[in-house]
């Protein structure tokens, strides 16, 4: 069995009232369309955003709140 963070978010925000914007689908959608998906998104040998894994971050986060 492996810990899964969007589970564990989702029933979080779900016995705390909250929301969650939920980023896994779009890292999924990047990984399946780019190759070298963990030097783009990551710092190399860490868990850590990169330029590119913020500004998919931001971007998710930027249409979540113009909805």
């Amino acid at each position: 069995d492996k810990f899964n963070w969007e589970n564990f978010a989702l029933k979080l925000c779900q016995n705390s009232n909250c929301k969650v914007i939920n980023t896994v689908p779009h890292f999924i959608k990047f990984k399946n369309k780019n190759l070298d998906w963990a030097i783009k998104l990551y710092f190399p040998k860490d868990e850590h955003f990169y330029k590119e894994g913020n500004k998919l971050v931001a971007d998710i986060v930027k249409n979540y709140i113009n909805k």
